[in-house]
């Protein structure tokens, strides 16, 4: 069930939609969170550096993702990395005020969010069992046995989701590929059966 086609033209009209230019920064890591904020079309990543002003990717957000949702019922809302929209994108925003509500007046707004909370929830369960596979063989099988169809990203993209430095990622993709367990093609990479 799409969120929005549970809203009324007049709940639609309680939030707010805006356009992103590509490359924009929509907050900075450490800002607070003050709304939740739903992406319509385009492209956001969440991302950090380290010290060695390596990037961390800590999600890619596609059209029909939600964002700081976590982070506006939580004790710290702050955000834990700088929200960039990587395409021209399309947001639809809603204060906490706004977002209760919605949630308390629309049942179907109500169970199409929870259905969103947990799907992210399970989203994140999985990346974290993927982060603690070791060797990063088992990192990556794990990672593309969630995507049977195959994904499209970049080695970089990819090197910084798994938290992996781009050299060894690499090395272990070639592993992969010599053991017969893969099928690279430029920015596709899928688990052979």
């Amino acid at each position: 069930m799409n969120l929005f086609d549970t809203l009324t033209k007049e709940e639609m009209n309680i939030g707010r939609k805006t356009w992103l230019k590509k490359d924009s920064i929509l907050f900075y890591e450490q800002d607070l969170c003050r709304e939740v904020i739903f992406l319509l079309e385009g492209e956001i990543k969440i991302i950090s550096y380290d010290e060695e002003g390596n990037e961390d990717i800590y999600n890619i957000l596609k059209k029909g993702d939600m964002f700081g949702n976590s982070l506006l019922f939580s004790s710290s809302k702050r955000y834990l990395g700088n929200v960039i929209a990587t395409k021209r994108s399309h947001i639809y925003r809603l204060n906490k005020e706004e977002l209760l509500s919605l949630l308390s007046k629309n049942k179907s707004f109500l169970e199409a969010y929870l259905t969103m909370e947990a799907n992210d929830t399970f989203e994140a369960k999985k990346r974290i069992k993927m982060l603690s596979k070791h060797p990063i063989e088992q990192k990556i099988l794990y990672y593309l046995n969630l995507y049977p169809e195959g994904i499209h990203i970049s080695i970089s993209d990819l090197a910084s989701y798994l938290f992996i430095p781009r050299p060894s990622l690499s090395r272990s993709l070639s592993i992969l590929l010599k053991e017969d367990k893969i099928i690279k093609k430029r920015n596709f990479i899928q688990l052979k059966n």
